[in-house]
């Protein structure tokens, strides 16, 4: 483990952490350990989500090149059986 010195933190951030801490029945230090992991799991899903939308980007366009067109939107796909069925 490593300490962590933070410097010229607002006093009513301190007061806001130490206010949840208290309602959370944990210490002061134990509480801005677990929000700081909490930001870094959230960071670490975050880039994961970008990195496999640009993956889907990439392999969608991999198909298109493959099948010398673009990928219809299947919204409008979509759209149009609902409408077809509200037809019959």
């Amino acid at each position: 483990m490593t300490d962590l010195t933070i410097r010229d933190v607002p006093d009513d951030v301190v007061e806001a952490l130490r206010a949840e801490g208290g309602e959370a029945g944990i210490s002061f230090t134990a509480f801005v350990r677990t929000v700081l992991r909490h930001s870094a799991e959230r960071g670490g899903w975050r880039r994961k989500l970008r990195a496999g939308v640009s993956g889907m980007r990439a392999l969608r366009e991999e198909i298109a090149e493959h099948t010398g067109g673009g990928l219809s939107d299947s919204v409008d796909v979509i759209r149009e059986d609902r409408d077809r069925g509200a037809r019959d």
